[in-house]
């Protein structure tokens, strides 16, 4: 596997930044999947969707990444892969039923419309196209076929291909080479946008004139993804910055790709969460859903923390305690939860994240002077 470029110079481009706007409606759609009561089919839903969602979005970071393309046709490839991935966005609350098809059109589009330049920086970089080409038309195709079968099977074909998507993010593609500060710069972005999504929902969920509880609710709910963000950009970034510049492709894969993976869905997870806890605040307890939600959700953010820091080097003795803790009050909540009051169920997640977000630092000057 190559290294990673440091490349300093190379900045986010507004088109990208136009591009990630249908990653806002999107983000939003598929938060919405997880109202009301979701059952165990809903979040096994919102997982797997955001998996050819994420591989859209990767598709044309990449390739913004190694190309650094300005060119006409290649501005012209991401408008239009944005336009595929914007009929996903539409498809979303529907996407088992009547939306299936547009679903499947939206993402063949999306993946075809980079194929072109995709291929063309292959043969400049003296590569074959076969890994780009079955990543694009071959996959899109088999999309596409997938709108032919009867509803009751579709699943079942969807399902194989996540697979096929989740190994692609495994074994990523041979020689890559990645501008570090770029791509970092670019999911420090995403992941904005998708806690942006959990600030919105915390707050269009409360209503002037709502009890007490609720307010409490939303305050602790605010102070939560604020040490989201806490741990994210202020401590976490910094860290990336100094070990991904000089690390292998493999691992810039696994952090950028497999780890904000799950940051991304636990994100999801807790914006559903933290609205349904507001809505819920006078209830004597929190629907199991909205439990599940809100503490799986961190749990995923905090064990990818933990992954992330294990991918950099750091030794699993260290790593399990810094997040065994967290991950086993994540557990105890989920049983024993349903029981309690919902402001209690958002302070004990609020103080897990603390301690999470406090003993950090401790792990990153492991990473520092490793």
């Amino acid at each position: 596997m190559a290294d990673a470029t440091p490349a300093t110079n190379r900045r986010v481009d507004w088109l990208e930044l136009f591009f990630d706007l249908v990653f806002v409606v999107i983000i939003k759609q598929i938060t919405d999947l997880l109202h009301g009561d979701p059952d165990v089919a809903d979040f096994v839903l919102v997982g797997a969707i955001l998996v050819p969602v994420w591989a859209a979005w990767l598709n044309v970071t990449t390739f913004v990444n190694r190309a650094g393309d300005s060119s006409t046709g290649a501005r012209l490839s991401i408008l239009v892969s944005m336009a595929g991935v914007a009929l996903i966005a539409i498809s979303i609350p529907e996407v088992m039923t009547s939306g299936a098809p547009l679903f499947a059109l939206g993402y063949a589009l999306a993946r075809l419309a980079v194929w072109p330049v995709w291929a063309a920086q292959r043969r400049r970089e003296g590569g074959g196209i076969l890994q780009p080409t079955v990543y694009g038309p071959g996959l899109a195709a088999l999309w596409l076929a997938s709108i032919a079968v009867p509803d009751a099977y579709r699943p079942w074909v969807w399902a194989a291909l996540v697979l096929v998507e989740g190994a692609i993010f495994v074994r990523g593609i041979d020689g890559t080479d990645f501008v570090a500060g770029h791509i970092i710069e670019r999911v420090g972005l995403f992941t904005m946008i998708v806690l942006g999504e959990a600030v919105v929902e915390l707050i269009l969920s409360v209503r002037i004139g709502q009890s007490a509880a609720a307010w409490l609710i939303a305050a602790l709910g605010f102070a939560l993804i604020c040490s989201f963000w806490w741990m994210y950009f202020q401590s976490g970034t910094r860290v990336t910055e100094r070990v991904l510049g000089h690390s292998s492709s493999g691992v810039i894969r696994d952090v950028l790709a497999g780890a904000h993976y799950l940051i991304v869905l636990g994100l999801i997870g807790v914006a559903a969460g933290l609205g349904g806890a507001v809505e819920q605040a006078d209830h004597d307890h929190l629907q199991f859903s909205t439990v599940v939600a809100l503490s799986g959700g961190t749990a995923l953010y905090h064990g990818a923390q933990v992954l992330t820091a294990w991918r950099y080097g750091l030794p699993m003795r260290l790593l399990a305690a810094w997040g065994v803790l967290s991950l086993a009050t994540s557990a105890v909540v989920i049983v024993f939860g349903v029981a309690w009051a919902p402001w209690v169920v958002v302070l004990v997640m609020l103080v897990d994240s603390l301690l999470h977000a406090a003993t950090g630092p401790i792990v990153a000057r492991r990473v520092r002077a490793g």
